[in-house]
């Protein structure tokens, strides 16, 4: 069935796959996370991710201070999480207090409730002509928390898809 008053376009673009993630970051003492759905793997060797982030929000200095960033997948159906972090009341220094974290290498928090975790050296910081902008990460080390968590597939370094 065609949505009718949707572009073409605009219908294909929903096909691609996103997800739920937290893009956290911490820098002499401070701490925050963002909500972010835009999230692709863009290199096998070294392993790199690509996130988009909404424009304007209080995580990039930390992110350009700190040169750090982790990436906490988790559930759509974890309400908590999505409350928790989607307050545009709350405090963006407080948004991680009721959450638990751990850090892995770079000190940037990683939400233990998480499903999983990547732990990013930033790369590159692109400013884009829309509403978000873009950091490419290097993925220095992650955690899978959720073991029953199952990818519906993986892409092997060798471009094979397991």
């Amino acid at each position: 069935m065609v949505q009718r008053g949707v572009a073409e376009w605009a219908r294909a673009l929903g096909l691609i796959p996103s997800g739920l993630y937290a893009m956290t970051s911490a820098f002499e003492g401070e701490r925050s996370a963002v909500l972010v759905s835009w999230v692709q793997q863009c290199s096998f060797e070294p392993p790199m991710v690509a996130v988009a982030s909404p424009k304007g929000r209080p995580i990039a200095p930390l992110i350009r201070d700190s040169h750090s960033f982790g990436l906490c997948q988790f559930r759509r159906d974890d309400q908590f999480l999505l409350r928790t972090l989607s307050r545009e009341d709350s405090d963006p220094r407080e948004v991680l207090d009721p959450i638990r974290c751990e850090t892995l290498t770079t000190g940037s928090p990683c939400i233990t409730r998480a499903t999983a975790v990547l732990d990013c050296e930033m790369m590159r910081h692109i400013d884009l002509d829309g509403d978000h902008e873009l950091y490419i990460g290097l993925v220095i080390g992650g955690k899978v928390y959720d073991e029953e968590a199952n990818p519906t597939s993986c892409v092997l370094a060798s471009g094979m898809i397991e």
